[in-house]
């Protein structure tokens, strides 16, 4: 499989896999499998030469990171690249109230809860890194940024809070941070 090198910043970058292995399915979604299924899917990925996975804690309210930690813990980590999302960090709820109920399957009472303060941003990031059991990771995408009720009810305008967490991020991403790509002005800020 062919591998490319991304060095937005010229500080040598980071060599991935040009095919990622999007991890949403492997949090349940739209269907549970099981923790075997899940680990055969990801053998065969590797097999078949996938080193990127990208992930969230959105994705089975945290499963789904559980799960590649499961696979990836005995792998060499410069083997590998992971990415996540920040933005949201989860909070328990009872299960009748969790977020995801008909499009994620038998997963962790949950909500996902937008934070795009410094210390939210950080709490979520810290708990995904704890789920997926390394101290760092390649990239952390900024998702859902732009100006929304949800967002606004929170007292988050667009861009301040984003142009104080970019900077705080980079000593514990391997290499780069990077916004969503559908919203290219925040990603001048970086």
């Amino acid at each position: 499989m062919r591998v490319r090198r991304w060095d937005r910043h010229g500080t040598g970058g980071i060599a991935f896999t040009e095919l990622g292995f999007g991890a949403a399915p492997l949090g349940n979604l739209y269907r549970a499998i099981t923790d075997e299924a899940a680990q055969s899917i990801l053998q065969r990925a590797w097999d078949g030469g996938v080193r990127y996975y990208d992930t969230a804690p959105l994705y089975g309210l945290g499963l789904s990171e559980t799960r590649i930690k499961q696979f990836l813990r005995y792998k060499p980590r410069d083997d590998y690249v992971i990415s996540t999302k920040v933005g949201r960090h989860l909070r328990a709820c009872p299960p009748d109230q969790r977020d995801g109920i008909g499009k994620w399957f038998d997963v962790p009472a949950c909500n996902g809860i937008f934070d795009y303060s410094y210390d939210g941003v950080m709490r979520g990031f810290e708990s995904s890194l704890d789920r997926l059991a390394l101290a760092e990771v390649a990239k952390a995408y900024g998702l859902t940024l732009e100006t929304s009720p949800a967002l606004l009810a929170d007292g988050q305008a667009f861009g301040k809070p984003q142009q104080q967490i970019v900077p705080q991020l980079f000593p514990v991403l391997t290499t780069a941070f990077q916004m969503d790509e559908s919203e290219p002005q925040l990603d001048q800020i970086v």
